[in-house]
């Protein structure tokens, strides 16, 4: 029987801090909030995303908009930034001896619109940022 691995994708294997900090910003400035630094990022933050912002001082209705048809004003500015993250230390090793080990599949949460959560595209995405000049 091959072993089973389970990962979170979002800060265990993508390193996409960047981009949810960069999303909030948006969204806190779209709400005319102010911005925040990552360490109030990490401070503040919470799954789901509503807890932040509401830890951040936004209300119920502009919280209730940010959540709205499922999250679009959120995912329409975050998916573009995370597609440009980078595969956090140690990522692409973990993902090979995964590949080599596990039976090849992948199960994603339904609401994921993330199409990079697959070990072959995470592959292929880790050797891209290899390549001198990419």
């Amino acid at each position: 029987m091959k072993p089973v691995f389970v990962f979170d994708w979002n800060g265990t294997l993508l390193d996409d801090a960047n981009a949810l900090l960069q999303t909030t910003n948006i969204i806190l400035e779209r709400f005319g909030r102010p911005t925040i630094d990552l360490d109030t990022f990490r401070d503040h933050s919470d799954v789901p995303l509503s807890i932040l912002f509401r830890n951040v001082g936004m209300s119920e209705a502009e919280v209730a908009a940010v959540d709205h048809d499922g999250g679009a004003i959120f995912h329409d500015t975050y998916e573009p930034l995370a597609d440009k993250a980078e595969l956090r230390i140690g990522a692409r090793t973990m993902l090979e001896l995964v590949r080599q080990e596990a039976a090849s599949s992948i199960i994603e949460q339904p609401y994921s619109r993330a199409p990079r959560c697959s070990i072959e595209k995470a592959r292929n995405r880790s050797l891209l940022q290899r390549r001198p000049g990419l």
